[in-house]
C-alpha cells in the first residue's frame, strides 16, 4: 500500500508540474512551410500505444500509414513522445494527419498542423497540390528570386525542396522596365556559366539554406529574367524593392499585363507591356 500511495503521489506531482508549464511554440503559417519544415508527413491510424517510464516518461504511438506526403514512411510509423505540454496526444483507433519531426526518433507537437483526419480535408487537398507540383518539376520552375536586405543584391536561388533530380541552371538575359517610359530595356548582363544544383539532405528546407545560382542585380525596379533549367526555358518577373499588396487593377489592355513596379520607398500596381512579347533579343530570338 505504501508503494501504491507513493507512486500515486509521484504521478500527481508529475501531472501538476507538467500542467504548470505552458507550451510556447509557433505554427508555420502556410501549407508549404508546414510541409518543408516537417521530416515526415502522412495520414494514418493509431493501432497501438504504450508508455515507458525509463529513462524518461515516453509514450510510443504506432500508426498504420494510409497515405504518405513526405519522407520515408513505410507501412507503419512509430512516434515517441517524451513528457511535454507541447506533445500531441493521440487516441487509439483514431486516424490522423501527422506532421512528424526528428531524425532517429519521430514526434509530433501541438503547434503543428497535426489533427484528426476527419477534419483535415482542406489541409490534405493543399498537401496533394504541393506534392503534385514537386513530383513534376517541369510544371513549376525551381528557380526563384530573393533580395538580400543587407547588401541589396537580388539572387536567383534554387528551391531545393521542389527538386527531384539535379538541375543545371544558366541565366541568359536581364531586362528592366523603365518606370518613366514604361518600356522594357535590356540590361548589360553576361550569361552565367551552367551551374548544377543537387538537392541537399537536411531536416528543414528554406530560403536561408537554398543554393544561390547567380547574383542578378543590385538595382531597384521591375525586372524580367530569362534562364534555363536542364535546357528548358524559364522567364519570370523579378521584383526588387517595395512590393505591392495586390495588383487587382482591372482587365489589362491587349498586349499588357498587370503587375507591380517596385520603387525604393513605395510600389505601384500598373499595366506594363507583356514581357513575353517585348523582351526579345535584337534578332528576335529568345535564348
Amino acid at each position: 500500500m505504501r508503494f501504491i500511495a507513493a507512486f500515486s503521489l509521484a504521478l500527481l506531482m508529475r501531472v501538476a508540474a507538467t500542467n504548470a508549464v505552458a507550451c510556447d511554440c509557433v505554427s508555420p503559417a502556410t501549407p508549404i512551410d508546414r510541409l518543408e519544415q516537417a521530416s515526415v508527413v502522412f495520414s494514418g491510424k493509431v493501432i497501438a500505444s504504450k508508455v515507458s517510464t525509463a529513462p524518461k516518461w515516453t509514450t510510443h504511438y504506432r500508426f498504420q500509414v494510409i497515405e504518405r506526403f513526405k519522407g520515408a514512411a513505410p507501412s507503419e510509423v512509430v512516434l515517441e513522445h517524451e513528457d511535454s505540454d507541447c506533445a500531441f496526444h493521440f487516441e487509439d483507433g483514431v486516424s490522423y494527419l501527422v506532421y512528424a519531426y526528428g531524425k532517429e526518433r519521430l514526434y509530433a507537437h501541438i503547434c503543428s498542423a497535426t489533427q484528426k483526419l476527419s477534419g483535415a480535408q482542406s489541409e490534405i487537398e493543399a498537401l496533394k497540390k504541393l506534392v503534385d507540383n514537386t513530383s513534376t518539376p517541369a510544371s513549376q520552375p525551381s528557380g526563384y528570386f530573393l533580395r538580400d536586405k543587407a547588401s541589396g543584391v537580388m539572387h536567383l536561388k534554387a528551391k531545393e525542396f521542389n527538386m527531384r533530380e539535379p538541375i543545371t541552371f544558366t541565366v541568359h538575359e536581364l531586362w528592366r522596365l523603365n518606370p518613366e517610359s514604361k518600356q522594357w530595356e535590356r540590361q548589360p548582363f553576361t550569361p552565367t556559366a551552367p551551374k548544377q544544383v543537387v538537392r541537399g539532405v537536411r531536416q528543414v528546407y528554406g530560403s536561408a539554406s537554398d543554393a544561390i545560382i547567380a547574383p542578378i542585380t543590385n538595382g531597384i525596379g521591375l525586372y524580367w529574367v530569362k534562364w534555363t533549367e536542364n535546357g528548358s526555358s524559364v522567364e519570370q518577373f523579378a521584383l526588387a524593392g517595395m512590393i505591392c499588396n495586390d495588383v487587382h487593377i482591372g482587365t489589362p489592355p491587349p498586349g499588357f499585363v498587370a503587375t507591380c513596379i517596385p520603387y525604393a520607398d513605395h510600389a505601384e500596381a500598373a499595366f506594363v507591356p507583356d514581357p513575353h512579347t517585348h523582351c526579345v533579343t535584337a534578332a528576335g530570338v529568345r535564348p
